[in-house]
């Protein structure tokens, strides 16, 4: 069930009708599940018994650990970690093993097993090992209640594509009747329709152009790669930043808060400010469940370097399974290295002041250099094959011969443009949306204007989330 179609709206609404019209907090959290339920089922009914399992199995560990029952932490984790890799890896890892063979002149063939992906897989995963880890260093308590441990798991603004919560997040706000707050509802309309705007104008706007390039059949020769590059830099930030928001907003209309995912990420001038405005809820759970378990930057330069790289490695492989996404992840990770060796043996360029890293090197450089990085990078994430993703560089590196012979139609230029001077300033409508500054009537006016553009920009055709496939 997609956030930009008519039957989420249908099962919103009247998830919150019967929500505020619950005489009690018991009802309101069973409003709550079964909304979530069904959102789940709607897509393919058979997994919500693979997801139920799941949600079971965490529960009873998560008492288990609590109880200090030894190595419960370790068994839990790697089951849940095995479940990832049966349904997602499975054929990546026969096709590496085929190929080892191959090398070695033995003769394997097989057909790809038919596996397909629950929804949201990764992001459930992540949650649950998050929730078991923090029940082992004593940053939350296991969840008595198994109804409200599942309510937390399947909450179905958040449910698919994150932002991705920690229990103690969300199952306190769950505890509480909150009373209904009219600047807190219409501002997760306008957080609503704003990720519908996101969405349907310019992910969805973007993307035949970006599609016809990099799915094209004929080669890549003549074609305007570096501006499909470019597009898709921008449409898979307006395609998550839209769901995301969508999903605060969703959760806002309940009284609810989960956190931002995103913060301006291509305003920043290096790498490592980067992560910290994209993502933002996976960039801090590899921060605490990868990269600080492995040593973070503790040990020294060479095994920090080894960290960081390893880490996102690892965050590459969970994106999908493609030596695409590996190589993705340790080009980023590898960055990160630099990044850091620089400021290692130039200790004056960068200096922190009130938590922040500040560049003192003249802005625009960093700013240029980091930007053409991601957005080259984004090359591997978005090519079919490796060969692709290759063959795209090549022809950002060959001489006049391989220059475009066609161009971008004229909207795809006007929405980039439109991106451009729009996302700051929605940025910080966003931000408004968390506050009282705003009226309720501006707000509702917002909403309605925001809603108005989505239905007029569409295409009229219903693109699926991006990230819904990983």
């Amino acid at each position: 069930m997609l956030f930009n179609s008519l039957e989420f709206l249908i099962l919103l609404a009247i998830s919150l009708l019967l929500y505020w019209l619950s005489p009690s907090i018991f009802w309101r959290q069973n409003t709550l599940l079964v909304a979530s339920i069904i959102f789940y089922a709607y897509w393919f009914p058979p997994y919500l018994i693979l997801f139920l399992t799941l949600a079971i199995f965490t529960y009873i560990f998560g008492l288990r650990i609590a109880q200090e029952k030894r190595r419960s932490l370790f068994l839990s984790v790697s089951f849940l970690v095995v479940i990832l890799c049966i349904f997602k890896y499975t054929n990546f890892i026969l096709d590496i093993f085929k190929n080892s063979l191959d090398i070695v002149g033995l003769d394997f063939t097989f057909s790809p097993i038919d596996i397909r992906l629950p929804l949201g897989i990764s992001f459930i995963v992540f949650e649950l090992i998050s929730y078991l880890a923090d029940i082992k260093l004593n940053k939350t308590t296991s969840e008595k209640d198994i109804r409200l441990f599942t309510l937390f798991l399947a909450f179905f603004p958040h449910l698919i594509a994150g932002p991705i919560c920690r229990t103690n997040q969300l199952i306190p706000q769950f505890h509480q009747k909150l009373p209904f707050n009219l600047h807190q509802f219409i501002g997760g309309l306008v957080l609503l329709t704003s990720g519908l705007f996101l969405k349907v104008c310019f992910a969805d706007g973007l993307a035949p152009f970006v599609n016809s390039v990099f799915n094209s059949t004929d080669g890549f020769v003549g074609k305007p790669t570096l501006w499909a590059s470019i597009g898709f830099g921008v449409q898979i930030f307006c395609d998550f930043w839209g769901y995301s928001t969508m999903a605060v907003g969703s959760a806002q209309l309940f009284g609810i808060d989960i956190p931002i995912n995103f913060n301006l990420p291509y305003i920043s001038t290096s790498l490592r400010e980067f992560w910290r405005r994209w993502h933002i809820t996976l960039s801090n759970w590899i921060r605490d469940y990868l990269y600080i378990p492995l040593g973070g930057s503790r040990k020294g330069q060479l095994q920090t370097a080894s960290n960081l790289i390893i880490t996102m490695g690892l965050c590459g492989l969970w994106h999908g399974a493609s030596f695409n996404f590996i190589i993705w992840g340790l080009l980023h990770g590898l960055f990160l290295v630099i990044e850091r060796f620089c400021s290692y043996l130039f200790p004056n360029i960068q200096k922190t002041i009130l938590g922040r890293t500040i560049n003192f090197i003249w802005p625009p450089v960093g700013w240029l250099i980091t930007m053409s990085f991601v957005f080259i990078t984004w090359i591997f994430f978005r090519a079919n094959t490796l060969t692709d993703a290759l063959a795209i560089l090549n022809t950002l590196v060959t001489p006049a011969i391989f220059l475009p012979t066609t161009s971008p139609p004229r909207s795809f230029f006007i929405l980039l443009l439109a991106f451009v001077v729009i996302h700051i300033p929605l940025n910080k409508l966003m931000e408004a949306m968390h506050t009282e500054k705003i009226r309720v009537s501006w707000r509702f006016v917002i909403a309605g204007w925001l809603f108005i553009l989505s239905i007029v920009m569409s295409s009229g055709e219903s693109l699926q989330f991006i990230y819904f496939e990983f």
